[in-house]
């Protein structure tokens, strides 16, 4: 990132970090990313329990300030629970989906390409959000999630986590471990957070708190899936 974004200091270990030609900051696979506990509720994630049963995702958000951009680069995952294929347990196809919220439709929608067979994917893939001006930051969130992709069938969610952008130190440019949640403890952050700050309950991408989307939306969604990841995105 130019010197325009927001950055906080955070004490990272490792490498140095590295550049692309866009100017965004790249790490090397030596760099260790930063650990700690998110400051704020809405960060339903807390960074670093590598041992936790929906595993982990690596993020790292940066903000231009000049430019009003958002960028959310998805690194990797870790320790991602297998799937069971006809009774037997074998790794996932994991893949992202990103909503930067409020405002859940497919122009806020972004994804990573599915990895095959594998609880350590890594993506390290940039999504990036245009015209998000200062004082409309802090009132907006990132909803991530990871998916398994199946061309069999709907694709099931495995966990996600919930970014609150008001909260200064998540835009610090450092990549960071979130502990994946299950569906409902997702609802349930969106749902104070948008309370909060609305007066209204908004409903995460699993749906209500209380179950996942109807089957007949699961296909739907599941052929949306298919058809960009066929396209090659």
């Amino acid at each position: 990132m130019n010197g325009n974004a927001s950055v906080s200091s955070r004490e990272r270990h490792g490498s140095s970090s590295t550049h692309g030609d866009d100017g965004r900051r790249k790490y090397s696979e030596g760099d260790a990313l930063s650990e700690g506990t998110v400051a704020t509720e809405a960060n339903v994630a807390h960074r670093g329990s590598a041992g936790n049963s929906l595993g982990e995702l690596s993020l790292q958000v940066c903000y231009d300030k000049q430019a009003s951009i958002l960028y959310l680069i998805v690194h990797k995952a870790r320790n991602l629970p297998p799937i069971n294929n006809q009774g037997n347990l074998a790794p996932p196809d994991p893949y992202v989906k990103v909503y930067l919220l409020p405002g859940r439709n497919l122009e806020n929608q972004r994804r990573t390409k599915a990895c095959s067979r594998t609880q350590e994917p890594e993506w390290n893939q940039t999504m990036v959000y245009e015209g998000v001006p200062p004082e409309e930051l802090p009132t907006r969130y990132l909803e991530v999630t990871t998916w398994n992709y199946d061309v069999s069938k709907p694709n099931p969610a495995m966990g996600g986590v919930l970014l609150d952008l008001s909260d200064t130190s998540v835009l610090d440019e450092e990549p960071v471990w979130y502990t994946l949640m299950d569906g409902p403890s997702l609802q349930a952050a969106l749902s104070r957070l948008t309370s909060k700050r609305t007066g209204s309950v908004s409903t995460s991408i699993y749906g209500s708190g209380t179950g996942p989307y109807s089957p007949l939306l699961l296909r739907a969604m599941s052929f949306f899936d298919h058809l960009f990841h066929l396209s090659g995105n």
